[in-house]
């Protein structure tokens, strides 16, 4: 179902076909005159002077109505009062039209060679197009080496994007850093002698400078490292 919808969607935009997938209010007209009823089966009959009686006007003119609304009315099931309406318009009694259903409208004649040729490559293009973006969404959500923030600017032709720091996959690479390996070997450094920040890239100079300052933040704010000025930390053996 969800294929047709999609070829009749595409269709619509192409204006080969009107495609009406909205719900609207349904259209009922009589289409035998009141002084027949009595001839009528009693069951039917019945049931039509029901309609007579709620809707004025349906005897001269299609009117529009709800069959929820006309279930609260008669307080039967509105699924009853469709298969009734229906039973009547098989018979020839009413003319029906269910507005819960959609319509198909053709816009342009056929025109198989344009069908199978111009269209037909326009919607494998966008079907293409559409798969692209599904494997790009699915590459975004399940990915845990990249920064999500600067997936979704690269996609949109943002250059030169910087690691964010706060979505789900550069936390954690912090808790992959924080307290191991960058971490551990600050420690060891400080408890040979205090350095700055200059001094302990140097020894580490495998890690990014910022990776270190994220580090010394973290062993700071942990009570494991001190500082013994504005420039120089140290050890604390507290």
């Amino acid at each position: 179902m969800a294929k047709i919808r999609n070829v009749l969607g595409f269709l619509h935009n192409q204006e080969i076909v009107f495609f009406n997938s909205n719900r609207s209010l349904s259209s009922l007209e009589l289409k035998i005159n009141p002084d027949e009823l009595d001839l009528l089966a009693k069951k039917d009959a019945y049931f039509i002077e029901l309609l007579l009686r709620t809707y004025s006007g349906l005897t001269t003119h299609k009117i529009m109505f709800s069959e929820f609304t006309l279930s609260n009315k008669m307080n039967v099931d509105s699924h009853l009062i469709k298969e009734r309406i229906k039973e009547l318009q098989q018979k020839n009694y009413v003319e029906y039209i269910d507005g819960a259903l959609a319509s198909i409208k053709f816009l342009k004649h056929r025109d198989d060679r344009a069908v199978q040729g111009k269209y037909w490559c326009l919607f494998e293009q966008i079907q293409k197009n559409k798969l692209q973006k599904w494997e790009e969404m699915k590459f975004f959500v399940r990915n845990s080496d990249f920064c999500k923030m600067k997936l979704i600017l690269s996609y949109f032709g943002e250059k030169e994007v910087k690691n964010c720091g706060n979505c789900s996959v550069c936390e954690q690479q912090k808790e992959s850093v924080f307290g191991r390996n960058v971490s551990q070997e600050i420690i060891e450094i400080l408890k040979q002698k205090p350095s700055n920040v200059e001094e302990i890239a140097i020894r580490l100079n495998y890690y990014e400078k910022e990776n270190i300052l994220e580090n010394l933040i973290y062993l700071l704010d942990s009570g494991k490292v001190k500082m013994l000025n504005f420039r120089t930390y140290a050890y604390n053996h507290e």
